[in-house]
């Protein structure tokens, strides 16, 4: 007892870091759970009250999924076309770029072909070619010339 004690007292800093970490991962398990319960609730609820099939509520969830891409394509994807031109690329040694015009942020890393977009209080996972041709072509110029020789 007097050795546990001793240790409580030398390292209290790392045994309150270990509880606290404890204690942080137990809430994103616990939201995490809580989530998964919702949706598996919700289609439940689907399939045997509104005698949905399971594919079709599979199939209800993709296109929620192709909302949110026509939302990009529509609404996004013109704005990063008209003022692309415009934009400061910022390139980091370590391979990622941002690319930053008045109403749009991009963030990347070189050889990657997702990228995120934001755009207000939104942001979107796109593949570097929805992003545009002179959008990717200029990703390409700066991340070639700022590649180490």
């Amino acid at each position: 007892m007097e050795q546990l004690l001793t240790f409580a007292k030398d390292y209290w800093v790392i045994l309150v870091l270990v509880l606290l970490g404890v204690f942080v991962i137990n809430f994103f398990l616990k939201a995490i759970y809580k989530l998964v319960l919702f949706a598996l609730v919700i289609g439940a609820v689907l399939v045997f009250g509104f005698n949905y099939t399971p594919d079709q509520v599979v199939d209800m969830g993709r296109e929620v999924v192709n909302g949110v891409d026509e939302v990009f394509t529509s609404t996004v994807k013109p704005l990063i076309e008209a003022e692309i031109k415009d934009a400061d690329y910022e390139f980091k040694p370590d391979g990622s770029y941002i690319i930053k015009t008045t109403n749009i942020r991009i963030e990347g890393k070189k050889g990657d072909p997702q990228a995120t977009v934001y755009y207000k209080n939104f942001n979107f996972n796109v593949n570097i070619d929805q992003l545009g041709q002179l959008a990717e072509e200029k990703i390409k110029e700066a991340s070639q010339s700022n590649t180490p020789s």
